[in-house]
């Protein structure tokens, strides 16, 4: 598993300030989030996804390339606003002590 308490944290945090997002994930369409496409409001279930995919890639660059655009996108004012760049930081870095 790649960034196991990073992720773990971003779900609850989504799941916590979406709460309607496991059931947006179920209904989506896992075909469309490999396109990337997504309507807008469903954006925490398809973070969620990636999440999910995050942990199956062997390659932890690619992981970590997800990871970093999921962070952003939880951390953006106009966004999310799930996350602040230091929480993220301190996320990452206790995996990475880990």
């Amino acid at each position: 598993m790649k960034y196991p308490q990073t992720v773990k944290a971003l779900v609850g945090r989504i799941c916590q300030s979406y709460p309607a997002t496991q059931n947006q994930l179920e209904e989506s369409s896992v075909d469309d989030f490999r396109k990337g496409i997504f309507k807008p409001h469903f954006l925490p279930a398809y973070l969620l996804w990636m999440l999910q995919e995050l942990e199956t890639f062997e390659d932890r660059e690619k992981a970590a390339r997800w990871l970093g655009w999921v962070m952003g996108k939880l951390d953006s004012i106009p966004v999310l606003n799930v996350v602040t760049l230091q929480e993220n930081r301190d996320l990452i870095r206790a995996d990475k002590e880990s």
